[in-house]
Formats: structure tokens, C-alpha cells, sequence
């Protein structure tokens, strides 16, 4: 299992719901989404991750913890891949190759209906379609992140809601590694990032790279966050709401957009346009860093060691994972 990185923040309250839900009974379905439909960020996989590390989860299912990554695009082929792949796991002497989903998914359901207590970790659902091809049986419960909240509210599932962070959550995601700021700066921060995990890792990361006073760059962020929000001032008062409303698509859209605007500022132009290509892949796929080296390697010449190191500096600024 993969280590935790360093800047992430406990959300105690979350996992203690989430283990609170799954219970001491088999075949319970856990649902981690969140209010808003339709948007990502809010930390739901982040929280799943932290619930399959947690001692009281580990010795419950005794290390049968089993993680899928399913994704929007995921779909009856790649789905019986997936289901395959569970297989294997679960079954490494005795693993078999479907063509179909639906058998694969019976045969799946054989499986966890005769085994130990197990935890099967859906991450990313979008479809019913993808949740039925992991049934529910046996003594194996499931855990499913989700940004469709329809997917754990027909009674199938228990929803456990994660949402922004509480300021104290934020202001160590958004404070990592940085210098002390002053509290009025922080606080317009928080107030513009609308205690978004998201957006508050993005600020965090472009300050982070930053070699200058890090309290004006913070302050000349805050400003341009706000400027990206102008709509919002009351033209009769002059007053405005800086407080971002993530219910909001328009107001995560321009907060986002205005944030990776300031973070790509700091790629030259050739970077930028190496970014851009990135364009191309699928929404919310694994893309193996060799053919993303492939791609620029084609379209700007950019051999695999010079493809590597701009990864590496891409994921410095948290513009991508």
C-alpha cells in the first residue's frame, strides 16, 4: 500500500462515519459522495484511501482490503477487465478470463459469497452498470466514492457526505510547507477556495513553488481569485460575497479556471502548450507517463528524460497526479 503523502490532513470525522456505516455485519454498502452533485475535489477518494489505512479497518478484514479505480468512461469492455483483474486477486491459482460482463460479475459474486470477511473499495462510480458489476455478497461489504449522490440514495447504500473541510482541515492543506501569512490573508484564502481540498492544494502548490516574498505572492493571488469572482459585488452597496458558494458550477468553474491560469503562469510557454496537449486524453483516466512522453515526443520533439522532468514539475504544481 502506498504511503500517505505528507500534506494530507486527517478528516477523523468522515472515517469514523464511514466505519460507523460498514458495521459489524457483512455485505454492507458504504456510499462516500457528496452534496454537490457532478462535482469532484471535495476529497472522496482521499477519505477512502484513509479509511482502507485505518488499524480498525485493517484488522476487520484481517489486510482484505481490494481497491478498483473505475472512472466515467469505464464500460462493458473495460469493465469485465476490471472484474477479471478483481478475479485474479481474489483468486490467483485459480483465476479465469472473461468475455462477458455479466458472467464475470456472477462469477465474482460466487466468489465473495463463499470467502472471509472482505472490503471491496469502488472508487470513482458513475454508472449503476459499474456498481452491478461488483455485486454485494457474502460477508464482503462495499465501499463506493462516488459524484453522483443518485447512486447511494435508492435505499442500496449508506451515504456518508464529504464536503468542504472545516477551516482548521483547510488551513493545514492550504499552509503546507509555507512560511507563516498574515490571518487576514489566510482567511481571505480560505474564504475564496470556499474550504475546497481541491482548490486549496492548488494555491498551496503555487506558492510552494514560488522564490519570492511569499506573504505579497499571496496576497496578489487572493486579489486575482477575487477579480476571477467580480460578478459577486453588489452593485448597489459595492460590497462582496467572497465567500465561493461550490454549489455553484459557475463559481468552481471560474475559481478553478482562474487558479490554474496562476499556476501555469509559472511554465514557460513551450511548458503551456506541452499542458494543453494533455487535453487530448480522457477525463479522469490513468495515463502512463510513457505515453504521455510518446505524445510530446511526437507532436515538440521532447525526448523520454525531458518528458519525465516536466511530469515531475507538472505534479509539483498539483496540475496533475
Amino acid at each position: 500500500m502506498q504511503p500517505a503523502e505528507p500534506w494530507l490532513v486527517d478528516r477523523p470525522a468522515e472515517v469514523s462515519q464511514v466505519i460507523a456505516a460498514l458495521g459489524d455485519s457483512g455485505g454492507a454498502t458504504v456510499g462516500i459522495t457528496t452534496a454537490v452533485p457532478g462535482a469532484g475535489g471535495f476529497g472522496k477518494t482521499t477519505v477512502a484511501r484513509m479509511v482502507s489505512r485505518d488499524p480498525r479497518v485493517r484488522r476487520r478484514y484481517r489486510g482484505r482490503v481490494y481497491w478498483v479505480t473505475l472512472g466515467r468512461y469505464a464500460r462493458r469492455e473495460t469493465l469485465t477487465g476490471l472484474v477479471n483483474g478483481l478475479i485474479a486477486q481474489l483468486e490467483p491459482d485459480r483465476a479465469v478470463t472473461f468475455t462477458d460482463i455479466r458472467q464475470a460479475a456472477d462469477h465474482l459474486a460466487a466468489i465473495l459469497a463463499e470467502g472471509p470477511r472482505r472490503l471491496l473499495i469502488l472508487d470513482d462510480v458513475w454508472t449503476g452498470q459499474q456498481l452491478a458489476a461488483f455485486p454485494a455478497a457474502g460477508r464482503c461489504d462495499r465501499l463506493v466514492t462516488t459524484r453522483i449522490p443518485a447512486l447511494t440514495a435508492a435505499g442500496m447504500a449508506i451515504p456518508v457526505r464529504v464536503d468542504q473541510m472545516t477551516d482548521g482541515q483547510a488551513q493545514a492543506v492550504l499552509l503546507h510547507g509555507l512560511p507563516p501569512l498574515p490571518p487576514a490573508v489566510v482567511a481571505g484564502l480560505l474564504a475564496e477556495t470556499g474550504r475546497w481540498p481541491l482548490l486549496l492544494r492548488l494555491v498551496n502548490k503555487i506558492l510552494a513553488m514560488l522564490r519570492t516574498d511569499i506573504t505579497v505572492a499571496a496576497e496578489e493571488l487572493l486579489g486575482r481569485l477575487r477579480a476571477g469572482r467580480a460578478l459577486q459585488v453588489d452593485e448597489v452597496t459595492g460590497a462582496a460575497d467572497r465567500r465561493l458558494d461550490v454549489a455553484d458550477p459557475d463559481q468552481r468553474n471560474q475559481a478553478v479556471l482562474t487558479t490554474i491560469q496562476a499556476s501555469a503562469g509559472l511554465l514557460s510557454r513551450a511548458e503551456q502548450n506541452l499542458l494543453a496537449a494533455l487535453a487530448v486524453f480522457a477525463e479522469d483516466e490513468t495515463i502512463p507517463v510513457g505515453l504521455i512522453a510518446l505524445l510530446w515526443q511526437a507532436t515538440s520533439g521532447l525526448d523520454h528524460l525531458a518528458a519525465g522532468a516536466l511530469v515531475t514539475r507538472l505534479g509539483d504544481l498539483a496540475l496533475l497526479t
